[in-house]
């Protein structure tokens, strides 16, 4: 008795230590993208294209795209075991480590393009920066999926904590002081040993995880529930891709009610085998009446006719959020007093709020994406404004005119992470609506006289369009997500080139 007590006090620990691992691993997702926002103010201030260098570095890692497509094309054209997924992660991890020392020793190397200096160093690496930091989800994410689902969760919280970790790094540091109490080098050297715990970290995951252990207690737990068992088909690697792609573009999110996120679904015990849309049990009631009117076909079809809207809309609010809003934000704090400041915690306001927006997604209403939408672009609307009238921007002639930009920063970033993980949420309702379509086609076949037989086949066929439907959705949106990044950030570059 008192040994089996003492060993669950012992895999407890063993738990919350892998927790703790797998949270210190996220960090490293998008901590160097943050960090070189972060000390912006000091390389607009030192470097000599001024504020032109925030679109040019935000061009610089847009175009290191290419590796989450070459790692794509690796999963799918060569060997995908758990050991080459191991190997992924290895040199993402050992690529941040390796930029990030480099970023504290040549960030400043300049050299003469054209007759005229241009800072090479901070724009190669701004490159390799977006290369590891986009790599990440499609890296991490085929093989978290093979993990428990609270494992998951214990790494997208690390994730989504590091963008705050940068903001409180940043404060400490003084970034927008002519005197800042932490360089530059400094700065980077503990972004540094960010990687290197994350190193650790995922040395410590993969030796103190037994898969074969974990799968046979799943099974086990599975064999005693009406929950599938481990035997049931996992996520596939474009799935996950997908997945990832969706968490680069838009980050993690929680969800209260009934749609507490896209990927929730019943948790019995270790199982996280559940699809990523739970199939829909609807009662007599509901299947007579779709049955009687023949609601299921009008309603998919209208669900179809607004994925346009949809897409747009992700690819409009990506494009501010990704392109425009960051490439022209050193110019709407240009006009004010102490700019070098008012842009520090504009930056700041920015990482701070994402996360906020992304957790009032358990308790605000959801549901008025288009809505939403228009309220995020008006608030980039006035921030674009304050850039084009810079240097005499709205309230200038104020001393605290630059909260004027600091404020609308932060709530664009807030209504921005908050319409992003409701557009997901009402994707959800929607698919929750058609597996309940789905389920009364089927009875209403087998009612009419069609038979058992085909009745199962309608079904059967409806679940497998049903789950195709829903990874294609994801895989449109993420293509929709970057592609609005990648407009946004060739549009900007063109208006902060004609405005400076």
């Amino acid at each position: 008795m008192e040994s089996s007590k003492t060993s669950c006090s012992a895999g407890g620990r063993d738990q919350r230590h892998i927790h703790l691992a797998l949270a210190a691993w996220g960090f490293s997702s998008w901590i160097l993208f943050n960090g070189l926002w972060g000390q912006l103010p000091l390389f607009i201030r030192t470097l000599p294209e001024g504020n032109k260098l925030g679109v040019l570095i935000l061009a610089a890692e847009q175009l290191a795209y290419i590796f989450p497509l070459l790692f794509m094309y690796k999963k799918r054209r060569f060997n995908n075991s758990r050991r080459s997924q191991e190997m992924d992660i290895w040199i993402v991890l050992l690529s941040g480590l390796a930029v990030s020392l480099l970023l504290s020793r040549y960030w400043h190397a300049q050299a003469v393009i054209d007759k005229h200096l241009h800072s090479i160093g901070l724009l190669s690496l701004a490159f390799l920066t977006g290369a590891v930091c986009s790599s990440t989800g499609v890296v991490f994410t085929p093989y978290l999926a093979t993990l428990p689902k609270s494992y998951t969760s214990a790494h997208t919280a690390g994730a989504g904590l590091s963008g705050l970790a940068v903001a409180l790094l940043t404060l400490a540091a003084d970034a927008g002081s002519l005197h800042p109490r932490l360089s530059i080098e400094r700065y980077f050297n503990v972004l540094s040993l960010v990687f290197l715990g994350s190193c650790c970290a995922f040395y410590y995951v993969r030796t103190h995880i037994n898969m074969e252990e974990m799968y046979e207690a799943i099974g086990h737990a599975s064999s005693s529930s009406p929950s599938p068992s481990i035997s049931s088909p996992r996520p596939t690697a474009a799935a996950a891709t997908a997945a990832a792609a969706q968490e680069n573009g838009e980050g993690g999110g929680g969800g209260g009610g009934d749609y507490g996120s896209l990927c929730d679904t019943q948790h019995h015990g270790h199982n996280d085998d559940q699809p990523l849309i739970a199939r829909v049990v609807v009662d007599d009631d509901r299947v007579a009446a779709a049955a009687a009117t023949g609601r299921a076909t009008g309603e998919s079809s209208r669900t179809k006719e607004s994925y346009a809207a949809v897409f747009t809309l992700q690819c409009l609010l990506s494009a501010l959020a990704y392109g425009m809003v960051p490439s022209i934000l050193p110019l709407a704090c240009s006009g004010y007093r102490d700019p070098s400041r008012t842009l520090m915690l504009s930056t700041v306001g920015f990482m701070c709020a994402d996360p906020l927006g992304k957790l009032a997604t358990s308790f605000l209403p959801t549901g008025r994406i288009f809505g939403l939408g228009l309220f995020t672009m008006a608030v980039a609307g006035w921030l674009l404004y304050c850039a084009v009238r810079s240097p005499k921007p709205p309230l200038s002639e104020l001393p605290f005119g630059g909260w004027v930009v600091i404020v609308a920063n932060s709530v664009f970033s807030f209504a921005f992470s908050f319409t992003s993980i409701s557009i997901f949420f009402d994707r959800r309702r929607k698919l929750e609506k058609e597996g309940e379509e789905e389920e009364a086609t089927k009875a209403a076949a087998a009612v009419s006289g069609a038979g058992a037989r085909d009745g199962r086949e309608v079904g059967e066929g409806g679940e497998k369009r049903g789950g195709e439907g829903a990874y294609e959705w994801f895989a449109w949106s993420a293509f929709m997500i970057q592609t609005g990044a990648f407009l946004g950030t060739a549009v900007s570059l063109v208006v902060v080139l004609m405005l400076s």
